[in-house]
């Protein structure tokens, strides 16, 4: 007989069993008579396990004709078993009530929907009252309410369980929530998650939410989980609840209709999970703050399951972590993007890449964030191994050809990248095909436009004309491949040619600012002039050619003014229209734009940042006003410098030949030393370079007014600005020949072109200057080798006829004032260099 003791500790032992879920012990114990019980706790028991053996090792949700068959032979004996149990005429022991539920659970398991509601409302589910119970009662009882709101999914409305679709609905969500929260509360308790009907009813609550609309229900469930005290058990579920509400927030909150997540505590119930609570707890106070955060422990989630064993029986699991990852990373893209916080995104796509080995996506990303960042050398290494990972892609090499192109002037290597994406566009689509044959074609005009030998500059000019051209044939719809191509004519000179691709290019995107500012400078040229292309007796008289150019420039005016309306504040436009008022109206209401300009960049880029003091005033009367209390922290609001000038117009025109983009960096590296000596200079940026143009603008037009005082004032501040500029020396060498100091024009001219030896302007001036002193020949060897370098530069042409009528041959002298003259009527108001490179 046994003794109440051993009874006792049996009892606790097969409880034991059955909240770990031990089935086949349990089944050896009590198949084998080991434990003394009754018949009926034995049918439940090995009911119970049996039913709970097979379902682990069989998918209960397939519903598919085969899987119902199987199941309904393989779960046979654990129905009989669980049938005899609960079969007990007016016994509502806990024990058939059980039973009860679990044949509930069998009947769903095998198909049967109607039969699990029965038996649930016979077992008096929806009656329970809530009373602490044992672990086990609590799975069995969470389970029961995720079959019940389950099988009613699946039953048609109009049965005796589904009378209307709202009865059905209500009753549907509430079983599930209270599935939700009983299967939190076991997890909480026994904190291991066994089965998949309470990850499951904890999952379809919010989603049923969303499918009725109804989204501020399917927040409060994502939150009510989120709030719960973490278990082990739930980890893997929290990752998928913080992405999953992120994503609802982001589709549909906004800040007028959010509401913060609430910290009070509910009302105390035995079948409610535990809740963090105390004075510290954060809550955001807006739906970015709470996109944000949930985003960031996804991520860290993300991280901490993620697999980085790469053998291969870990391969579907280190899938299922990728894919898991690489939704909140797209996610946390968008959020940040949309924020501008693209640090922070740089430093959670490097996070991945520990587990990213080879996934392209990632990586792709991470270059994409890179490039967003201004990291422009490493989104490059990035692409490159982009591209690697995708060796047919060619939009990585694309990628990484426009960047090399764009930011970092590294030519050689954009034109392979480019080079590279036209192969691999061979086979896609068409527009890709384009874009690739285009960046290609911007890679050759910049290589052009810096070859000094010229079999090798036509070499690059018939390749740019070749990949514009196949570009043009891919997609005649492209603005950007018709910009390049007048962009192309223009600096050879083709200005029919030039004006009919422009007007291409803005008929296909009128808005397009480049092309905007490429058509007035074609139109302030002679040759766009109807009348010097119609007659040629015309242009025989001067008078007539000339009134003509003025009516010509004043239509490029107008355009110019007209697109200011559109771009106010936009410095190459106002660069451009300054020069064009002075070649129509004269000096003094050129100057009036240039203050224009002044004014403008102390609001753009000063007033709107500290509020310090501005360099100089731009008020007319006081240009000379120096920059000692210059505050450098008005030169932090870079973010608008992409609608203005990044590098002026000069700066473009010395760049034409390889040598003189070193030029360039040294003069940079020089501008940076000094400034950094001296803490009151401003530190060069591109709010720097605008500004430094401005001053340089100023000057010149201040020296060709006679006004060499206010001109030797701008260049003052310009030398403020950047000390060791090519540019800076060439406007004070224009001051000392406006005065007819020679020698010392001289000196400043020799000095620009040490910092830049091709900047083609103050080679010009040397050579004139150089004549002036005496020194013919070797002002002929300089200007021959200024028309050498720039063919198409008037000036280099007349003051080289100077030279050689001062020499007494006249015969080249005539020549050379004949080709000035007619390079003069293809030569635009300001160089074509002005107009900035673009790829959007």
């Amino acid at each position: 007989m046994t003794s109440k003791k051993s009874t006792g500790k049996l009892e606790i032992d097969v409880q034991k069993l059955r909240d770990e879920g031990n089935w086949k012990k349990l089944i050896e114990l009590t198949e084998g008579g080991k434990i003394g019980i009754n018949d009926q706790l034995g049918n439940f028991l090995l009911g119970e396990a049996k039913l709970e053996q097979y379902l682990e090792e069989h998918m209960p949700y397939d519903a598919s004709s085969d899987a119902i068959a199987a199941s309904k032979t393989g779960l046979s004996e654990a129905k009989q078993f669980l049938t005899l149990s609960a079969g007990i005429e007016g016994s509502r022991t806990t024990g058939s009530m059980d039973a009860q539920l679990l044949l509930a659970k069998l009947h769903f398991a095998c198909g049967e929907y109607n039969e699990a509601l029965q038996f649930l409302s016979e077992a008096g589910l929806d009656q329970l009252t809530e009373k602490p119970l044992p672990v086990r009662s609590l799975k069995i009882i969470a389970e029961s309410f995720a079959v019940q709101a389950l099988a009613l999914e699946k039953i048609p409305v109009g049965t005796s369980f589904g009378k209307t679709p709202e009865s059905k609905e209500q009753q549907l969500l509430k079983s599930m929530e209270t599935a939700g929260d009983i299967g939190l509360l076991y997890l909480q308790e026994q904190d291991k998650l066994q089965g998949m009907l309470l990850e499951t009813a904890l999952l379809r609550a919010p989603l049923i939410h969303i499918k009725a609309q109804k989204w501020s229900e399917a927040i409060a469930r994502y939150r009510t989980v989120l709030r719960a005290m973490e278990s082990s058990a739930t980890q893997t579920l929290r990752l998928t609840f913080a992405r999953q509400l992120a994503e609802v927030l982001l589709r549909k909150m906004c800040q007028g209709n959010y509401w913060a997540v609430s910290s009070a505590k509910g009302p105390s119930s035995h079948w409610k999970s535990k809740y963090y609570t105390g004075s510290s707890l954060f809550s955001p106070r807006d739906v970015n703050e709470e996109v944000f955060l949930l985003l960031l422990l996804s991520e860290a989630m993300a991280v901490r399951d993620a697999v980085l064993n790469q053998s291969p029986e870990f391969r579907d699991l280190r899938k299922a972590s990728m894919r898991n990852a690489t939704v909140v990373y797209d996610l946390l893209i968008v959020c940040c993007i949309q924020h501008g916080q693209t640090a922070m995104l740089c430093e959670s796509l490097e996070r991945a890449l520990k587990f990213s080995f080879e996934d392209a996506h990632i990586w792709s990303q991470f270059s994409y964030s890179l490039i967003a960042a201004g990291k422009f050398n490493k989104a490059v290494l990035v692409l490159k191994e982009v591209a690697r990972l995708c060796p047919s892609n060619p939009l990585p090499c694309l990628m990484a050809a426009k960047v090399c192109l764009e930011h970092l002037n590294l030519i050689d290597d954009g034109f392979n990248l480019a080079t590279e994406a036209v192969r691999r566009a061979v086979k896609q689509d068409s527009n890709i095909s384009s874009r690739a044959c285009l960046i290609r074609g911007v890679a050759c005009f910049i290589k052009w436009r810096q070859s000094r030998i010229q079999p090798l500059k036509q070499n690059w000019m018939t390749e740019c004309l070749k990949s514009l051209r196949e570009s043009a044939d891919h997609d005649p719809h492209d603005h950007l491949v018709h910009f390049y191509l007048a962009l192309t004519h223009s600096f050879c000179r083709q200005v029919t040619q030039a004006l009919t691709e422009v007007r291409m290019a803005l008929r296909l995107r009128g808005e397009h600012l480049p092309s905007l500012l490429l058509l007035s400078l074609l139109l302030s040229t002679s040759a766009a002039s109807p009348s010097s292309q119609i007659s040629s007796s015309s242009a025989a008289n001067g008078d007539d050619e000339e009134e003509s150019h003025v009516n010509q420039c004043q239509g490029a005016l107008s355009l110019a003014e007209a697109t200011l309306e559109e771009y106010p504040n936009n410095f190459d436009l106002l660069y451009i229209k300054t020069l064009l008022e002075e070649r129509c109206f004269g000096g003094e209401v050129a100057l009036g734009t240039a203050k224009h300009m002044l004014a403008l960049w102390k609001q753009l880029y000063e007033d709107s940042s500290s509020g310090g003091p501005v360099a100089s005033e731009s008020n007319p009367n006081n240009v000379s006003h120096s920059y000692s209390n210059y505050d450098t922290r008005s030169l932090a609001m870079s973010a608008i410098s992409a609608q203005h000038i990044s590098n002026d117009a000069n700066e473009r025109e010395s760049s034409i030949y390889a040598q003189s983009v070193a030029a360039a960096r040294a003069e940079h590296a020089l501008s940076d030393v000094t400034s950094s000596m001296c803490s009151s200079l401003p530190k060069p940026g591109p709010a720097w370079h605008v500004q430094l143009k401005i001053w340089l603008l100023t000057g010149e037009l201040y020296v060709r007014l006679g006004k060499c005082e206010e001109a030797l004032a701008c260049a003052q501040e310009a030398a403020l600005l950047s000390p060791a500029s090519h540019h800076v020396m060439y406007l004070r060498g224009l001051i000392h020949e406006s005065k007819n100091e020679f020698a010392e024009a001289k000196t400043y001219f020799k000095n620009a072109t040490s910092l830049s030896p091709f900047h083609i302007p103050s080679l010009q001036h040397l050579g004139l200057c150089v004549h002036y002193l005496g020194s013919h020949r070797l002002a002929e060897k300089t200007l021959r080798e200024t028309v050498r370098l720039d063919p198409v530069a008037e000036n280099s042409w007349y003051n080289l006829g100077k030279v050689l009528e001062a020499m007494g041959d006249y015969d080249l002298a005539a020549r050379s004032y004949s080709t000035a003259l007619e390079v003069q009527k293809s030569s635009p108001v300001a160089p074509f260099s002005a107009v900035p490179l673009c790829f959007e």
